[in-house]
């Protein structure tokens, strides 16, 4: 089963063992096969100290094109929550799942969207990864979480990985992603990320990289309703390897309605 936050989802992207468990055996060799090739077209990494001066000066420029990138990143997420042509796919326990086809790769979009009660501020801090928000003590889903580059108070390069799936014969993926919290003059608050490349974490072994595109999460207070939120999520991903994009999309109507379900009972729960 696939999941993704989101960064912050965050950015993450999780995959469970049941939905592929008829797929199991094939997919190991594809991903098996990927991680072979991908060994064999990297080159060993031999440290040059000469050069480290200049990766600080890259790295100080870096924050500026974050930021600029990010902005660009919170218009488009701002407009897919805007849009109107959705198709239905899945209602189930007050939560709605719709799809449209992506202009990113071959995959779709999925928008999801509920009501839950807490402040925006409060959800946004529950689907940041550990350790800027709360993600990493909620979801099982979760492997591990690390924040690679702390940019400013609402900006962070994030790294999120997800546990192997069917006893080991899906691969393990992790995704890199530029996250960023959005708040407008109404009081929506929004995550906004999209993968991006990092010199300093490069693919690991063990790890298939996936892809995050455009996506977020959206907090709207509702007027009239003291701590109450709506919530809308929008994902679209590319779990890497050789996995088919109908499979990995099978799942999702589901999932998503499965991530808002636990969301929706850590809210209510002693986490902090």
């Amino acid at each position: 089963m696939l999941r993704h936050l989101a960064t912050v989802t965050l950015g993450v992207c999780t995959v469970s063992a049941g939905i592929y468990e008829c797929k199991a055996r094939e997919s190991q060799t594809v991903d098996n096969h990927h991680r072979q090739r991908k060994q064999q077209a990297d080159p060993p990494h031999h440290h040059n100290s000469s050069s480290t001066h200049t990766d600080n000066i890259a790295g100080e420029k870096s924050k500026m094109d974050y930021r600029q990138e990010s902005e660009r990143v919170a218009n488009k997420v701002y407009e897919l929550y805007k849009d109107t042509d959705w198709k239905l796919a899945k209602t189930s326990k007050e939560i709605k799942v719709m799809y449209k086809k992506s202009p990113e790769f071959e995959g779709h979009i999925y928008r999801a969207e509920c009501t839950l009660e807490g402040s925006p501020d409060r959800i946004v801090d529950f689907v940041l990864p550990s350790p800027k928000g709360l993600r990493g003590k909620w979801d099982k889903n979760v492997k591990e979480s690390e924040v690679l580059e702390d940019v400013d108070e609402n900006l962070i390069v994030a790294r999120s990985a997800t546990h192997s799936a069917a006893m080991g014969l899906i691969s393990s993926r992790d995704f890199v992603d530029l996250i960023m919290i959005k708040r407008y003059d109404d009081g929506i608050v929004t995550t906004n990320s999209k993968s991006i490349q990092r010199k300093d974490c490069p693919p690991k072994d063990g790890f298939v990289r996936g892809t995050n595109y455009h996506g977020g999460t959206i907090c709207i207070p509702i007027k009239g309703e003291q701590n109450k939120t709506k919530v809308i999520n929008l994902v679209q991903t590319d779990l890497g390897g050789m996995l088919p994009t109908s499979l990995v999309e099978s799942a999702l109507p589901s999932n998503l309605v499965d991530f808002f379900v636990d969301l929706d009972k850590a809210l209510k729960s002693e986490i902090d």
